[in-house]
């Protein structure tokens, strides 16, 4: 996973665990890390309630997703990058940081057979083949709808929007407290 922010006019990487710059290791499966931003790469040390950068997850080992926020958790409530195995993918970012200047990352492993059909934009023939597949697997099936509730359950705007408003309510703190 790689962060890269834009600072004094110019873009500095401050995490790429490819080659331990801001971490020394990938990330494991489910597993939260935090790593210094402010003060790293030009990006002020003191009042940075946020970044605005790059996120790009490559050489990841299964399909999933990651989660970069002030905290992270195990089991994020959103993603931010979604990542099938053997491919590469960018994107751009804002988040707020953690008190300290840290930020918090996580990447989900998913096993995208048990519960995602993957299916080509624009291709009614796949599309008709995955429906296919589910009406004749019943475990597949099964595995579908039980994911397709937790994901629902787990990604609802209630359950978000919890989220948002802590994130809103510590930023309006922290900016009454540095006027």
């Amino acid at each position: 996973m790689t962060l890269a922010t834009r600072a004094k006019g110019r873009w500095t990487r401050i995490l790429d665990t490819r080659v331990g710059t801001g971490l020394s290791r990938p990330f494991g499966q489910m597993a939260p890390r935090a790593f210094a931003v402010a003060g790293v790469g030009g990006v002020p040390a003191t009042q940075t309630l946020g970044v605005t950068g790059n996120l790009t997850v490559t050489g990841q080992t299964t399909g999933g997703y990651a989660f970069p926020g002030p905290t992270a958790t195990p089991s994020p409530s959103t993603s931010t990058i979604n990542v099938p195995l053997g491919d590469n993918r960018a994107d751009g970012i804002d988040v707020g940081l953690a008190g300290d200047g840290t930020l918090g990352a996580v990447w989900v492993g998913t096993s995208l057979s048990s519960t995602t059909a993957m299916i080509e934009p624009g291709n009614p023939a796949d599309l008709a083949l995955q429906i296919e597949r589910l009406v004749d697997d019943p475990g597949r099936r099964l595995a579908h709808t039980s994911g397709a509730g937790t994901f629902v359950r787990e990604h609802s705007w209630d359950h978000d929007s919890r989220d948002y408003l802590a994130l809103l309510e510590r930023l309006s703190r922290k900016k009454e407290a540095a006027t």
